[in-house]
């Protein structure tokens, strides 16, 4: 069953009572929404306003374990072993600095006392690219072990050094894009204990705005570097059901090369580039990402033309083996054209194959070397592959294959300028 897991930080915070060098968060009173909640603990509101049974609470050396463990043992009825927080209090009070071990204490006791598999987690301050290695590696590790497929994630960053929610932050995107970990990021949360005694309390702030843009933000990136627009339509799916359709079939025209259904999908995202159409962030994002597309092909008019700006436009995005294909087509269709045949004649697959052995020498001497290329990589097997070229044998490398892609690129569109 999926939980909802609350990461969280704690701080050195005051020293409340001086005369015994003990520490506590004052109590502030924290509302989210309508709820409110008298604490001394913001992560202890967040997880009672969110539904949260488990938190993974990271601190440093100097953080102030020994109240979280009085905090908890309170809360949860436990009996508090005084020589275990006096020794924390020690360890972890004045004498404790960026020097000191993280296995100077027992934190396993301290998780225990939060319970529902709760931990409580010592990093260094991060001060040198080695300690920010290191905290990265104990993010990744404890997150990686201890999350369990379908989590829902929580981040509150009130406190702490202001560095390590980013750690936090990365490393669930890691989780999740990299590993592929069925995991959730649901949201991130401020206690803004700044305007307490402004408002009388201290509101909790959902800054989850922040998670949004970041995943419009990729799925533009991708549309953008890949021609996916799936991530897009994803995102836009439940907010805007007529551009999210859209966008499934742009990227279904787009992935099988469908020319014939190019040009129209392209005057579909000439009304996807309005960004009065859209609410906030993804006004701000999406129609950027379509009006780059569109641009790209704003001067085409004939079917070679798409066809060529289809093959450079695959190349840019290193779909190398789609590149070879419309690249060979729109030399076809441009020998077509150039010998004035209409475009419906150009899509005559027998006056197309016909061409084939009409073709003018310049065009030729692209047209047969490409076109090797594009079999042989349709054809996949496992042989060594060759080519003839000038009574010369070539063995296919994906190196070569890519140098002499472009090189027939920038031929034709010599070839194209010169018409």
């Amino acid at each position: 069953m999926a939980r909802k897991v609350l990461i969280s930080f704690i701080g050195t915070g005051p020293s409340t009572k001086p005369e015994k060098s003990l520490r506590e968060y004052r109590t502030a009173k924290y509302k989210y929404g309508s709820k409110i909640r008298e604490t001394t603990f913001v992560a202890s509101a967040l997880m009672e306003f969110l539904e949260c049974k488990t938190i993974f609470l990271f601190g440093t050396m100097k953080s102030m374990w020994e109240e979280v463990y009085r905090y908890y043992c309170e809360r949860n009825k436990l009996e508090l072993d005084e020589s275990y927080y006096f020794n924390i209090a020690e360890k972890c009070g004045e004498e404790a600095s960026n020097q000191t071990s993280l296995t100077n204490v027992d934190f396993k006791i301290i998780s225990e006392s939060i319970a529902n598999d709760s931990m409580a987690i010592p990093i260094p301050y991060g001060l040198d690219q080695s300690e920010i290695e290191k905290i990265f590696q104990i993010f990744t590790d404890i997150l990686s072990d201890n999350l369990k497929d379908g989590d829902e994630i929580y981040l509150d960053i009130t406190h702490s050094f202001r560095s390590l929610p980013i750690y936090a932050q990365t490393t669930i995107s890691f989780l999740t894009d990299v590993l592929g970990r069925n995991i959730s990021f649901k949201g991130i949360y401020y206690g803004m204990l700044e305007v307490n005694s402004e408002l009388g309390y201290a509101p909790i702030v959902d800054l989850s705005y922040m998670l949004e843009i970041q995943k419009f933000t990729k799925g533009a990136y991708a549309f953008e570097y890949t021609g996916n627009a799936n991530l897009l339509y994803e995102l836009l799916v439940k907010k805007n059901k007529t551009v999210s359709e859209k966008l499934k079939d742009f990227t279904q025209v787009i992935s099988l090369n469908f020319i014939h259904d190019l040009k129209s999908q392209i005057s579909v995202l000439t009304t996807l580039g309005d960004e009065n159409d859209y609410e906030l962030p993804e006004k701000l994002i999406v129609p950027v990402a379509f009006k780059k597309f569109r641009n790209f092909f704003k001067n085409a008019t004939t079917l070679s033309d798409y066809q060529f700006l289809l093959a450079k436009w695959h190349y840019n995005k290193s779909a190398y083996a789609l590149s070879y294909l419309c690249l060979v087509e729109s030399i076809i269709s441009f020998s077509l054209e150039r010998n004035n045949r209409t475009e419906d004649e150009v899509k005559i697959e027998r006056k197309r194959d016909a061409e084939k052995g009409r073709m003018s020498k310049d065009l030729c001497e692209i047209y047969g070397p490409a076109n090797q290329f594009r079999k042989v990589i349709a054809h996949v097997t496992e042989e060594q592959q060759e080519i003839y070229k000038d009574g010369i044998r070539y063995n296919i490398t994906p190196n070569n294959a890519i140098q002499n892609l472009k090189t027939y690129i920038n031929a034709f569109d010599k070839i194209r300028k010169k018409c």
